[in-house]
């Protein structure tokens, strides 16, 4: 019988959701190649007849500039190489191994302008960095033969009810497992061969000046956020 499996990068603050009979879960950090974490899922495919759902919680890059988010969509801070355009053929590796994969990650989908940078000490390490979340996805969903669902805005989190007070955002969380609870902002869902088959609108989560991010659900947003 298949089951479900949670993947958290321990970059994103927080508890990470514990085993159950329906869902095994485990974690990866920057030291941990991305092959590991390809191999350690097939390896749980191979002993639960599939992967129903593979949920990846992790952040998203985002460019800031003086203080100020720019944008998002540069990639995923997962396991060491990060999962980037440049790398998401190695989901092939999952093809009929996974149903579905959820995106529990910040901009995952968003699209902003290329950046050009340049070490004017160093012009030779110059180069383009490329943004295209919508691709990466699409790629994602394609090459693991699973549908993928994901967010091109900020994503929301707490601990669980009932295992102490909520603390929202991605700082001293320490009370009860993870929990995204609901989705915020455009949510997009694409099937295998990379169409978009679902798209929904909930409400926007928001960043306060301290970088703490609040749920819409649980707290009115203030004027000027």
């Amino acid at each position: 019988m298949s089951i479900n499996v949670v993947a958290h990068d321990l970059r994103l603050e927080g508890r990470t959701p514990a085993v159950t009979s329906s869902t095994l879960s485990f974690e990866v950090d920057e030291d941990t190649p991305i092959q590991h974490f390809l191999n350690r899922c097939r390896t749980i495919a191979h002993e639960h007849d599939g992967i129903d759902i593979l949920s990846i919680m992790a952040h998203g890059f985002e460019l800031q500039f003086a203080g100020e988010v720019l944008g998002g969509g540069y990639g995923i801070q997962f396991c060491h190489e990060l999962i980037r355009l440049e790398n998401v053929d190695l989901f092939a590796l999952l093809a009929d191994k996974v149903r579905h994969i959820d995106l529990y990650v910040c901009f995952a989908v968003a699209v902003s302008p290329d950046v050009h940078y340049l070490d004017v000490r160093h012009p030779e390490t110059g180069g383009v960095l490329s943004d295209d979340g919508d691709e990466l996805c699409r790629l994602m969903a394609i090459r693991s033969q699973a549908s993928v669902t994901a967010s091109s805005d900020l994503q929301a989190y707490r601990g669980d009810e009932g295992s102490g007070p909520p603390i929202f955002g991605h700082s001293l969380y320490t009370f009860g497992d993870m929990n995204f609870g609901e989705w915020e902002g455009t949510v997009l869902t694409y099937d295998s061969s990379g169409d978009i088959i679902d798209r929904r609108v909930f409400p926007t989560a928001w960043r306060t000046p301290d970088r703490e991010i609040h749920d819409p659900r649980l707290e009115s947003r203030p004027a000027g956020y």
